[in-house]
Protein backbone atom coordinates (compact mmCIF):
# COMPACT_ATOMS: atom_id res chain seq x y z
CA UNK A 1 0.00 0.00 0.00
CA UNK A 2 1.52 3.32 -1.03
CA UNK A 3 1.25 6.68 0.70
CA UNK A 4 -1.65 7.86 -1.46
CA UNK A 5 -3.74 4.76 -0.71
CA UNK A 6 -2.92 5.03 2.97
CA UNK A 7 -4.05 8.66 3.08
CA UNK A 8 -7.22 7.83 1.14
CA UNK A 9 -8.07 5.04 3.57
CA UNK A 10 -7.40 7.32 6.54
CA UNK A 11 -9.65 10.02 5.07
CA UNK A 12 -12.46 7.51 4.43
CA UNK A 13 -12.15 6.26 8.00
CA UNK A 14 -12.33 9.80 9.36
CA UNK A 15 -15.40 10.54 7.21
CA UNK A 16 -17.15 7.43 8.59
CA UNK A 17 -16.32 8.44 12.16
CA UNK A 18 -17.55 11.98 11.56
CA UNK A 19 -20.80 10.70 10.04
CA UNK A 20 -21.35 8.42 13.04
CA UNK A 21 -20.69 11.29 15.45
CA UNK A 22 -23.14 13.50 13.54
CA UNK A 23 -25.86 10.84 13.77
CA UNK A 24 -25.26 10.46 17.51
CA UNK A 25 -25.38 14.23 17.94
CA UNK A 26 -28.67 14.39 16.03
CA UNK A 27 -30.29 11.73 18.21
CA UNK A 28 -29.01 13.40 21.38
CA UNK A 29 -30.40 16.76 20.26
CA UNK A 30 -33.78 15.13 19.60
CA UNK A 31 -33.73 13.56 23.06
CA UNK A 32 -32.88 16.90 24.69
CA UNK A 33 -35.73 18.58 22.80
CA UNK A 34 -38.15 15.90 23.99
CA UNK A 35 -36.97 16.19 27.60
CA UNK A 36 -37.29 19.99 27.47
CA UNK A 37 -40.82 19.65 26.11
CA UNK A 38 -41.75 17.20 28.88
CA UNK A 39 -40.28 19.49 31.53
CA UNK A 40 -42.27 22.47 30.26
CA UNK A 41 -45.48 20.41 30.31
CA UNK A 42 -44.90 19.33 33.92
CA UNK A 43 -44.91 22.85 35.38
CA UNK A 44 -47.07 23.13 38.51
CA UNK A 45 -50.60 24.24 37.73
CA UNK A 46 -52.11 27.41 39.13
CA UNK A 47 -54.58 27.06 41.98
CA UNK A 48 -58.16 26.47 40.88
CA UNK A 49 -60.35 29.62 41.15
CA UNK A 50 -62.81 27.97 43.56
CA UNK A 51 -60.12 27.14 46.12
CA UNK A 52 -59.54 29.38 49.10
CA UNK A 53 -56.14 30.96 48.99
CA UNK A 54 -55.04 32.81 52.11
CA UNK A 55 -51.77 33.91 50.55
CA UNK A 56 -53.47 36.12 47.95
CA UNK A 57 -55.97 37.78 50.33
CA UNK A 58 -55.22 41.47 50.70
CA UNK A 59 -55.28 42.94 54.17
CA UNK A 60 -55.71 46.68 54.81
Amino acid sequence: MNNSESMERLIEDLIRKLARANVELYYLSQRVALLEKKASEEKPQAAAPNRISFMTTKQN
